[in-house]
This record gives structure tokens, sequence and C-alpha cells, in this order.
């Protein structure tokens, strides 16, 4: 496994790390999780990612469960406020009292003293940004939380936050977590240069595209177990389209030629920016972590590289200055 400082900080994180948006609370899912889980940690991945909302709090809890097993001062844990966690109007969006409030019920879920990483799920346009801050910094000067990040957030959105804490000489965001994959390439327009010249460092979240870069879904195929087969999950895959299944399975097939997998292939095109320190990935088996395990080695060349962008033909632009 190897490992990327996040900018400003002394957080050397794995370039592979796992994610906890898929996990529903079971017996024999729980049992499972937990031996892949200590698995992928024990061949290196040191960073858990989680949110308040994952499963109604019940991700934050499988992941406080694991310090019976793991050394709690050998991992990173991330998590995130924001999204509603009551029908109560205040429970919502990034106001000091809510950033409080859902730091203490994650530090409860998690049965941790401290965060890591506290990171902000949406940006709150109700809320000033200098409200935020202050209760970010706050948290850190109580020791609850040792650095705090952005999410989804705009590249002017981004020079806000950083410079408005510069302005109130307070602690400013180190980390900014956001979808990236060969499908949704919108970070590369702007937001990636932004995270270098602000010193973030990039948390990339979906980088299989819901599974769809994996290759499993190859020959209009829906495995057992997979995403797709779950009604709810199933519309939440905005990249599954056939045009979209036709580019993977190209994909799929540069991998093949290549001697590695399309999962692998597809995490190790994310980390060819020196700004992404670490893909968010999930895992249902063994395989799939071996596969993902297998990207943090794996550098493409400049020749596999244009064999790939001919293959997605989507790369960014800007309209003003550049012609598609």
């Amino acid at each position: 496994m190897n490992y990327r400082n996040i900018p400003g900080t002394e957080l050397n994180i794995s370039c592979i790390s796992l994610g906890t948006w898929k996990f529903r609370q079971s017996e024999t899912d729980s049992r499972e999780w937990t031996r892949l889980f200590t698995k992928a940690i024990e061949q290196g991945v040191n960073y858990l990612d989680t949110a308040i909302t994952y499963d109604g709090g019940n991700a934050e809890k499988f992941i406080g469960g694991l310090w019976s097993n793991i050394p709690r001062s050998q991992m990173m844990v991330g998590t995130k406020c924001y999204f509603p966690t009551s029908p109560a109007a205040e429970d919502r969006g990034l106001s000091r009292k809510y950033v409080f409030k859902c730091a203490e019920v994650s530090l409860n879920n998690l049965k941790t003293d401290y965060i890591d990483i506290f990171q902000c799920h949406r940006w709150d346009a109700e809320t000033p940004i200098d409200e935020t801050i202050d209760a970010m910094d706050t948290l850190v000067k109580q020791g609850k939380i040792r650095y705090w990040g952005l999410g989804a957030a705009t590249a002017a959105q981004m020079v806000h936050a950083v410079y408005a804490s510069a302005l109130s000489e307070k602690r400013k965001p180190v980390t900014h977590q956001h979808v990236y994959n060969m499908f949704n390439r919108t970070i590369e327009f702007d937001v990636l240069d932004y995270c270098k010249q602000l010193g973030l460092g990039m948390l990339v979240y979906s980088p299989l595209s819901q599974g769809i870069l994996s290759g499993k879904y190859a020959g209009d195929i829906i495995p057992d177990q997979s995403r797709a087969t779950h009604s709810t999950d199933r519309a939440a895959m905005w990249d599954y389209s056939e045009h979209k299944l036709q580019k993977a399975e190209k994909i799929a097939a540069l991998a093949c030629k290549l001697g590695t997998a399309s999962a692998t292939l597809a995490l190790a095109w994310c980390l060819r920016h020196s700004q992404v320190s670490t893909v968010i990935t999930s895992i249902s088996n063994d395989a799939q972590w071996q596969q993902n395990q297998s990207a943090s080695d794996l550098n493409i060349n400049e020749e596999v590289l244009q064999e790939i962008e001919n293959i997605l033909n989507n790369k960014p632009y800007n309209i003003y200055t550049q012609k598609p």
C-alpha cells in the first residue's frame, strides 16, 4: 500500500481507503464487513470514511465496533455532517448548533474521543461560512476533531472557505471530498487545480461509478447481490446507461490487455493526479479488495492514458478558451 500526505498536516493517508455508504445493518453483513475491513486494514488501509446519516448512524457504529480488533491509534476516521438527522428544522445544515450536535453523536457512535477529519457533507448556502468555520475551529481546540474539510464544493466555495478562515485566523479546511471517476470528470475543469493552490487534499468517492467501471455489468448482465439488483440503489446509478456500459466494456478490454482488472485500472486512473490523496472504495468480497488494493502500485503510462482518452472522449474543457 502506498500513502500520500494531506497538505499542511501530519496525516499520511492510504491511497486506497474504505467507505461505508453501502453499509446495511444485519448480523450476517456486519460479520462479513468486519472480516473484509479487518483484512484490508491489515494490508495497509488506514482511512475509513463514513457519515452520521449512513444507514441511520449504523455505519458509524459499525466502525466503532472495529476497535476491539484494531487499535484506534493506527487508523484515521472521517465522518460528515449536513444532511437531516430528524424532522426538526434545526437538525440539518452547517449551523454552529448542528455541527456541534453531529460531532457529539458521531463521537458516541464511533466510540472514540476524536474524529480525524470532520467534513461538511455539502455546502450550506443558508449558513454563513464564518459560522461553520468558527464551529470547526472550536471543535479542534476542544480536541474533538483533528481537522475539518469540505464536500462537493465548487472552486469558488473552496476559495471562500479557505480565505475566510485566514481572515478570521481560524483553522482552514484541509480536505475536499468529491465524486470523481472516468465518467464524472468535472473536478478536472478547475477543482483539482484549486485544491493544489489552496493546499487541500482530494478525497475521491465513487471512483468506479457505482461499480459500473468494475466491468461486472458487461453484456448487460446484472450479478446477484450487486447494487443494480436493489431498486433504491439502482435508481441512484446515474451512469447506468447503454452508452456508458459500452465504454466500460472497452475499458475492461484494455485492462485485460494490460494484464490487470478493470477496477484496478479505473482506480489507478484517478490516482494519477498527485492532488488526489485517496480513492474511497467499497468492498463486498475478497476479489474486489484484491483488485482495489492493486491500484496503489499501478502506474499508467502516457500511451495507455491516450487509449483511455480515446475510449472516454469526455475530457472537460473551458468553453471560453478551448474547443471540445
